[in-house]
């Protein structure tokens, strides 16, 4: 499992780990993995595989209205939709991610809200 992580100028890169990651140590000394980015054709390659390999057809509907209403959708609709202390929180709650002492590590997580899982 990958930790979750917000990415910072202080994580530091270190050599490429398993399966192409690059693997960042934080000034915390916690280890983070980030997936190499992909070329649009890798992308659209990757995707088309994956679709191709799905063979229930109510998880195909569900990508394909996701992928039509991201395709239709107006941007920022959701944040505009959303009230002013609404996004005021939002705004503040990702502010805060910034800070490494806001940080949780995932483990701390998983165990807190593993009945939930």
């Amino acid at each position: 499992m990958i930790p979750i992580a917000i990415w910072t100028p202080r994580l530091l890169p270190t050599p490429v780990g398993p399966h192409g990651y690059t693997v960042f140590l934080n000034t915390k000394n916690r280890i983070f993995a980030k997936k190499p980015k992909m070329t649009v054709a890798e992308l659209r390659s990757n995707l088309h595989h994956l679709i191709d390999k799905i063979k229930s057809e109510e998880l195909l509907e569900a990508i394909h209205d996701l992928l039509k209403q991201k395709e239709e959708g107006e941007e920022g609709a959701l944040f505009n939709s959303l009230t002013e202390v609404e996004k005021k929180e939002l705004l503040d709650a990702e502010e805060g991610s910034h800070n490494d002492s806001n940080m949780i590590d995932n483990e701390v997580v998983m165990k807190k809200y593993k009945k939930w899982l």
